[in-house]
């Protein structure tokens, strides 16, 4: 009964696990082998309305130009044809042109690893020169480069290899 409880308290922290600093809200939630979601709001829950432009600075530097959502917004999705890795980046409402949320899913494949603390992406090939291309922009010579300010979240997308990387 007492190990069952801890696992129960484990998964309800999993859950319900965020951080918030002067920069993005990042929450993860991480089911090891299972899923991992890793979302990064502009909103900072030290309260004060005051936005962070980290997620809205992603949302930027992906080259690929949005499309028109379900609900009316525009946003970015890239994502694999196996549904092992989807990346969104949408504005969450019109308050402030800042107010973009970042989501990034991930489920169990051989190019996903997942444990509590550490989640990877590696994609080669064709699903690399696709991530690439939307990511960098078509005619894309330099690699793309993006880090989270905290250092939680990176991706690096050349042609030919495409890396996210979530470690807290």
């Amino acid at each position: 009964m007492k190990s069952k409880l801890a696992l129960t308290s484990a998964f309800i922290l999993a859950l319900t696990f965020f951080t918030s600093s002067a920069h993005a809200v990042i929450r993860p939630i991480i089911i090891p082998g299972k899923l991992a979601t890793i979302m990064m709001q502009a909103m900072s829950s030290a309260g004060g309305g005051q936005m962070d432009p980290e997620p809205r600075a992603l949302y930027d530097a992906i080259a690929m130009d949005p499309q028109d959502g379900p609900g009316g917004g525009k946003g970015k999705v890239i994502g694999t044809a196996e549904n092992d890795f989807n990346l969104t980046c949408a504005y969450k409402s019109q308050v402030s042109e800042l107010n973009v949320v970042c989501t990034i899913t991930m489920k169990p494949s051989p190019r996903v690893k997942i444990s509590m603390t550490e989640v990877e992406f590696v994609a080669e090939g064709p699903d690399a020169a696709m991530f690439y291309e939307k990511f960098a922009g078509p005619g894309a010579t330099q690699p793309f480069m993006w880090r989270s300010q905290n250092g939680w979240v990176s991706i690096e997308s050349h042609a030919e290899h495409f890396t996210f990387h979530f470690k807290r």
